[in-house]
């Protein structure tokens, strides 16, 4: 007769069963999640003269998202009325293989309710706005400029201030690949502090001094993506503005290299 005892070892008297907390596991998802927020411009990767028929061109590499621009002109403009300086005209392409009705609208996962043409409308506005406070256009007088913004890749986490700023560095730097008459040199910054969003294009202005001096700053283009604490705006505002300079630097420093 077999007299092995098959019962379940219980253990010492005082043993206790383990126990898992939930409430770590949500933190822990929460954490990553923030930690996944892009608060600041992404590293840029640069390069110049990619189209060989265009005044200027520029590729661009942001985290998954590629863009590139191209300036042609001044060209003549053969309309009957004379034009005291050059006009400008800005089109945003996506080449058919990247949708722009799924954009986020922020940081968060809401997706935008404008659909793929107020998008386009939107970029271009402000595309065409902060050139217009950019280029020299009284140097060009009855001509025409056209600028094009191809958006090759699209990082379906970038939202859609941030795929702003990318398409407005790029297409400063196509500018200034140009060797079109410019009131400085640009960079646009991106940055999500304390639930505002921002981009902010802004350049040297008249009476700027040195890099420290931000009231030298001239704010070409601004954008905001959202403003959950509009007492901190100026703050953030601040912050990215030396963004904008942070990048001017790394471009100053590509641009002389070549």
């Amino acid at each position: 007769m077999n007299s092995i005892d098959r019962r379940r070892n219980l253990g010492p008297a005082n043993a206790q069963s383990l126990r898992f907390h939930s409430e770590d596991k949500v933190k822990d998802k929460s954490v990553h999640a923030e930690s996944t927020v892009i608060k600041e411009t992404p590293k840029l990767f640069i390069k110049t003269g990619t189209v060989c028929s265009a005044n200027g061109s520029s590729y661009i590499e942001s985290d998954g998202t590629i863009i590139t621009a191209m300036v042609y002109g001044p060209r003549p403009n053969f309309n009957k009325g004379f034009n005291a300086q050059s006009s400008v005209r800005v089109t945003l392409n996506t080449k058919n293989f990247v949708s722009l009705d799924e954009i986020k609208t922020g940081t968060e996962d809401s997706v935008s309710d404008m659909s793929e043409r107020q998008v386009t409308s939107t970029i271009q506005s402000l595309l065409t706005d902060s050139c217009l406070k950019l280029i020299l256009l009284k140097n060009y007088p009855k001509s025409a400029l056209e600028i094009f913004v191809d958006i090759l890749m699209l990082n379906e986490t970038h939202s859609f201030t941030l795929l702003l700023s990318i398409i407005q560095n790029a297409t400063n730097i196509a500018l200034l690949d140009s060797g079109l008459n410019l009131r400085s040199v640009p960079a646009c910054g991106y940055l999500y502090d304390e639930g505002n969003e921002l981009s902010i294009n802004c350049c040297h202005g008249l009476y700027y001094d040195s890099d420290d001096d931000d009231q030298g700053e001239e704010i070409l283009g601004l954008y905001t993506g959202s403003v959950k604490k509009p007492v901190l705006l100026g703050q953030s505002i601040n912050k990215c503005i030396l963004q904008a300079k942070k990048i001017r630097q790394e471009v100053n420093k590509f641009l002389l290299s070549q």
